[in-house]
């Protein structure tokens, strides 16, 4: 979106160069300061080239030139020039970002996302503002851990030496425990994927009959099931799986 936006000189993608979408290779680097570092990144374009779709190869090709001219870790070494940074949680680890600071940390898809992992960022960049995008009513987080050798060994005293291990829950996440902290979300109630008759029942199982369609009910006209006669929307029971 943002390079649809005319900000592509703005943007610097930090990451893996193998699962990203090809438009992003010019924009992007892996990260590595050391040209050591560099082989393991090399290694993986090549690997994706043999892989990847004719359309594709271009921009791998045109990736590969820029690790060999020293282009990716030039815009490694100039991170803090750029006033966007594009990374995962786990790329803000990455030594380029060491020590850069930023004014404000965009979370997308925090509600889906680990507290630990949402975190990282947080304490990596020293960021003054947090802006958390999330949707808590779908699905959350489905990560556990087992307890520490510390916690398993609370866990016998409390339960007079019974061998009971029992998992952490990590389902709740930074944006959900804002909410119940009294930071209230902002519902942003249009949505544009679903077929209306899908979206309303999700609005009114979900969310209270408040979500609309941002394309209005025309939409519905416009995408027509793929079969005649094949409802937009229907429920089947199935056998319970043995």
């Amino acid at each position: 979106m943002l390079l649809d936006h005319g900000e592509g000189g703005s943007l610097l993608r930090i990451g893996s160069a193998r699962r990203i979408a090809r438009s992003i290779l010019p924009h992007s680097t892996h990260g590595r300061l050391a040209k050591a570092e560099e082989v393991p990144v090399r290694n993986d374009l090549v690997f994706a080239l043999s892989r990847a779709p004719p359309s594709e190869h271009a921009a791998i090709t045109a990736a590969l030139a820029e690790i060999d001219g020293g282009g990716m870790a030039a815009r490694a070494r100039a991170a803090r020039r750029y006033p966007i940074l594009g990374a995962t949680c786990c790329a803000t680890r990455l030594p380029v970002m060491e020590f850069l600071r930023c004014d404000i940390v965009v979370l997308d898809e925090c509600s889906q996302m680990s507290e630990p992992a949402s975190l990282l960022p947080i304490a990596r960049l020293g960021a003054c503002r947090l802006l958390c995008v999330g949707d808590p009513c779908q699905l959350p987080p489905t990560l556990l851990a087992r307890p520490t050798p510390q916690q398993q060994a609370q866990q016998q005293q409390q339960h007079h030496g019974q061998q009971q291990q029992q998992p952490i829950n990590l389902s709740l996440t930074l944006f959900e425990r804002l909410a119940r902290c009294g930071v209230p979300p902002v519902l942003l109630s249009a949505q544009y994927r679903c077929h209306p008759r899908i979206a309303g029942l999700a609005s009114a199982l979900f969310y209270q009959g408040r979500l609309t369609n941002g394309l209005g009910e025309a939409a519905a006209a416009e995408r027509a099931p793929l079969l005649e006669g094949l409802p937009t929307l229907g429920f089947s029971q199935v056998g319970q799986l043995a």
